[in-house]
């Protein structure tokens, strides 16, 4: 009697899905949403690497120190030659 009230009780409860492999490899929608709120733990205020990448004084200036020539008077030179991306304000 108990082992039929049991086996009963099992089919009530079965689960009843497909097989999805793919599924267990998917993030979960907790750690979707810890991504989301780590993306956004500090705000960015000023400037990213890809801002500074557009300015061409920038770069050469990287290149001059690199070559070892940023504390002599041609770099001077070739650095106020270089155009800045935006005109100061006169």
């Amino acid at each position: 009697m108990i082992k039929g009230v049991v086996l009963k009780y099992f089919e009530q409860v079965a689960i009843d899905v497909e097989a999805d492999p793919d599924r267990v490899l998917q993030p979960t929608e907790a750690s979707k949403a810890q991504k989301k709120k780590q993306a956004q733990l500090f705000a960015v205020h000023g400037y990213d690497m890809n801002d500074m990448m557009k300015d061409t004084r920038l770069k050469v200036a990287m290149a001059l120190e690199s070559a070892g020539l940023m504390q002599t008077d041609y770099a001077r030179e070739v650095l106020m030659k270089v155009q800045p991306p935006v005109q100061p304000r006169v």
